[in-house]
């Protein structure tokens, strides 16, 4: 899996890469095309044993669905989705 660091460099984020963290990646799939992408990304999670992947319907489960990953223990939380993800 890759990102782009502060200096938009494409920056590795494979095993360990979060310092050990647990990672959550939480796909709204409501959000501005998620639907398309959502299946994509809950695969490239599926690789990687300390990364999670959750969807959820629409932002009113937002809440819930990070209260389940923190459960889990998760440290560090991706949001794949809108602006309007993360408003409630």
């Amino acid at each position: 899996m890759t990102g782009s660091d502060a200096n938009g460099t494409g920056a590795d984020l494979g095993p360990g890469a979060a310092g050990g963290a647990r990672i959550g990646v939480l796909t709204n799939l409501s959000a501005g095309g998620r639907n398309r992408s959502g299946h994509a990304v809950a695969h490239e999670a599926s690789r990687h044993d300390d990364v999670l992947h959750g969807e959820t319907a629409g932002s009113a489960m937002v809440p819930d669905a990070v209260a389940a990953f923190a459960d889990q223990g998760v440290d560090l939380l991706v949001v794949n989705g809108g602006d309007g993800t993360l408003q409630r």
